[in-house]
């Protein structure tokens, strides 16, 4: 074998072993972006201190007059109630996201406020008619300032899901990324869980 021969081959087995490497940082490198992003979502729920949606009034909106905040869920489906505020940046930025996904929790029978704090009627007025909003979502007024301390938020927006008897199945701390797949299958999953459970606990008397 020539001179020439044997650099060339040399050449190729480097070049080779560089195409390894670069394979396998790679493979390293998206495993560990993979894991970091199941992490986070993992640390999206806090834990569920909150047992039952609380007894309180909110001020329906756009017409007047308080109801509680447990009746705008109708029998047989589940409540998502998602505290935000007009005057809220990271609010607005998720808005249309979990509209979109509000829109597809229809299909659950699933009923979703938009509970306003600290907010007037006339901004709110102002500020949704940018948004189509789904036939199963509502908009309502925290105005006597309870719910952020009921229900344990320390600032909007959160979300929280309660099943048809208003226990607390999960709660979403801050902004989400509502165009992934996995909070509509959570959602029904958990909706579902607390059926079964339920039914057991009816079926055992």
């Amino acid at each position: 074998m020539t001179e020439s021969q044997k650099t060339s081959k040399s050449l190729n087995t480097s070049t080779k072993m560089l195409i390894l490497f670069g394979i396998i940082s790679v493979t390293i490198a998206y495993s560990i972006y993979h894991r970091h992003h199941i992490d986070q979502f993992d640390t999206l729920e806090t834990p569920l201190l909150l047992k039952n949606i609380p007894t309180i009034k909110v001020e329906k909106y756009p017409s007047d007059g308080q109801v509680a905040l447990s009746s705008l869920a109708k029998k047989g489906s589940g409540l998502f109630v998602h505290l935000w505020g007009t005057w809220c940046a990271p609010c607005e930025r998720e808005l249309p996201a979990f509209l979109k996904f509000s829109e597809k929790l229809d299909k659950l029978g699933v009923k979703v406020v938009l509970l306003a704090i600290n907010d007037k009627k006339k901004d709110i007025k102002k500020f949704i008619k940018r948004f189509k909003l789904p036939s199963n979502v509502s908009i309502a007024l925290d105005s006597g300032n309870l719910a952020m301390d009921q229900l344990g938020s320390a600032k909007v927006p959160d979300t929280y899901l309660f099943d048809e008897q208003g226990i607390h199945l999960t709660k979403f701390v801050g902004p989400q990324d509502w165009s992934q797949k996995i909070y509509y299958f959570k959602t029904q999953s958990l909706l579902e869980g607390a059926k079964n459970v339920q039914n057991l606990v009816i079926e055992t008397h």
